[in-house]
């Protein structure tokens, strides 16, 4: 896979979205949560596991314009069954939308 960005950031599953926002420039979409974790897990529709992927399409923010982009979300460290730290990643727009193919899928955890 090819980033248009150097390094991933990384971000803690407790982060609220404002603040989330504040640290990345990334404007997650509202829904049914109000962390980062939140969000991941409700576009996974699972629990997540180490290495868990999704990539959305979310907003980029800043001081003179907004615009979307396409990111990838993986879970890089976990706290029992909650998951602790994610590693974003800007991707280019030919890039897959939805889970990669590394991705576990919820039917192939126990």
């Amino acid at each position: 896979m090819r980033s248009t960005s150097p390094a991933p950031v990384a971000s803690t599953d407790w982060q609220p979205l404002d603040e989330f926002t504040d640290h990345t420039g990334f404007m997650l979409p509202d829904g049914p949560y109000t962390t980062v974790a939140g969000f991941f897990v409700a576009k996974l529709a699972a629990v997540p596991d180490i290495g868990d992927r999704i990539v959305v399409d979310i907003e980029a923010v800043t001081e003179d314009e907004s615009r979307r982009v396409r990111i990838e979300f993986r879970v890089i460290e976990m706290d029992g069954h909650r998951a602790a730290r994610f590693a974003l990643r800007p991707l280019d727009d030919d890039q897959s939308n939805g889970l990669t193919p590394e991705a576990n899928p919820p039917s192939s955890r126990r």
